[in-house]
């Protein structure tokens, strides 16, 4: 399976195993199109409560040990954030906390928080498409290599909705893929895995397959391996393709 299209992300980079202190690191990005006031923050706090009481419940239902820790902050950017930016964000968030660069920010974070892994979300107050930056199959392999997410406040505002994107983009870190494009994984998913939070938006089950993807389960479900076999011939040209299609069509 270690080439699956759906399990290209799992154990690969500092996110892998969704257990233990896991901190979300959440900067809130004052940026030229994007400034925060107090009822937006209140929002994303809900948001990440949400987030966090829907991972560690499900990690029990698994008897996995999970404590979701979440820090908002404030921090500026000179220049307008888009998908391109992951790079920049880590270098300026670095700054902001003294460090010289995300390695020895991760550090400096694990020390002050107790946590064992870090999710770094950077949180937009504008509209776009949310998105993670998780390391597959393909990339380099070592300890760490700058894995976050960005995280746009859309319309309608809801701190449900938010907290299901964090979510999702979260599970996205630890090895979790869409179900919903290309079409013949969403066909599958739809059959076997219908109210996934990987497939529908404002769905929050976590699923068999992303319990395992995430590492909850040692093995995949029958139910899993079903959608594994299914889906075995699905190439990651084809889920480019359909990515590169909605990106436009939502622009």
């Amino acid at each position: 399976m270690s080439h699956h299209i759906l399990t290209r992300y799992k154990d690969n980079g500092a996110c892998r195993v969704l257990k233990g202190r896991v901190l979300l690191y959440i900067a809130m990005l004052d940026e030229p199109q994007s400034l925060w006031n107090r009822e937006a923050a209140d929002d994303l706090r809900q948001a990440a409560k949400i987030c966090a009481e829907a991972l560690e419940s499900g990690a029990a239902e698994d008897g996995v040990d999970l404590r979701i820790l979440y820090d908002l902050h404030d921090l500026k950017a000179s220049f307008p954030v888009d998908r391109n930016c992951f790079g920049r964000l880590f270098s300026l968030q670095a700054a902001a906390d003294g460090c010289r660069d995300e390695f020895e920010l991760q550090a400096l974070l694990q020390e002050k928080y107790g946590a064992d892994q870090i999710v770094f979300v950077n949180a937009l107050n504008k509209e776009g498409i949310s998105c993670a930056r998780p390391l597959d199959n393909n990339s380099l392999r070592g300890d760490y290599f700058g894995e976050s997410l960005l995280l746009f406040f859309n319309s309608p505002r809801s701190c449900y909705s938010l907290g299901y994107t964090l979510l999702h983009e979260t599970l996205h870190l630890f090895g979790a893929a869409d179900f919903y494009l290309p079409a013949q994984v969403k066909e599958v998913a739809e059959d076997l895995l219908k109210y996934s939070v990987m497939l529908h938006s404002g769905d929050m089950k976590i699923d068999e397959l992303t319990r395992y993807l995430i590492g909850w389960q040692p093995q995949p479900s029958p139910k899993a391996r079903l959608m594994l076999e299914r889906t075995k011939d699905v190439t990651r040209e084809s889920v480019n393709r359909a990515r590169t299609e909605r990106y436009k069509s939502d622009k």
